[in-house]
């Protein structure tokens, strides 16, 4: 936990706006959506203002031919979905491309990239679905717009749009595994002869070991 005043929460924001911060307004402990800013008026008082949230992509040196300088201006809103829940940012007058969103381990829910997820929020799923297959999409999400609500962030999230990107996901990592020739189901201490079997060859043994079985 870092304690920041108006002045070094601004910049301390604009280095990591995937941060969840809090404020003393009014005698009371609030959250601190990522699109606001925390300023102090004329009295002394804390007031809460709008702020521009950037996609944390960097920029090209150059987008074309005619300066070196480029200028970033906040240009459309999108939301970015991570572990901690749903943030509201904006992109900038240089469109990223889907490679450089990739690249940056954002992954688009559409063409329009409109909404973003990060890749912890998909291995965070597929890992708890082996560690707990009876959790449902729904209450994962659930979980993650009940971070982002207690954040003071907007926790709607689409279930249908997270579940074509999150299988979207699941199909880019089996043909990348495709061409790197990785195969699970292969093990080299076992070759050229069969030393062993496993019968967990469908990995869900976890749920017969706690079966009774049929006696």
């Amino acid at each position: 936990m870092e304690f920041h005043c108006a002045t070094c929460d601004m910049e301390a924001h604009k280095r990591n706006i995937f941060h969840d911060r809090e404020a003393v307004f009014n005698g009371f402990l609030e959250p601190i959506p990522p699109k606001t800013a925390v300023v102090v008026d004329e009295n002394g008082q804390l007031q809460f203002c709008e702020q521009i949230c950037q996609l944390p992509v960097p920029t090209p040196r150059s987008i074309c031919e005619c300066s070196d300088d480029v200028t970033v201006t906040p240009w459309k809103h999108i939301s970015v979905v991570t572990i901690n829940g749903r943030y509201n940012v904006c992109s900038a007058e240089w469109t990223p491309e889907v490679k450089d969103l990739l690249l940056y381990r954002y992954w688009p829910a559409s063409t329009s990239c409109q909404t973003l997820y990060k890749y912890d929020v998909f291995t965070s799923f597929e890992h708890m679905k082996v560690t707990a297959p009876a959790m449902s999409r729904q209450a994962f999400l659930k979980m993650l717009e009940h971070r982002s609500v207690q954040a003071g962030r907007t926790g709607s999230i689409c279930a249908d749009t997270f579940q074509r990107s999150f299988f979207e996901f699941c199909f880019r990592q089996y043909k990348q595994e495709v061409m790197c020739q990785v195969h699970h189901f292969v093990c080299p201490a076992c070759s050229p002869d069969m030393l062993a079997v496993c019968c967990d060859g469908n990995r869900k043994h976890y749920r017969f070991s706690k079966s009774k079985g049929f006696n």
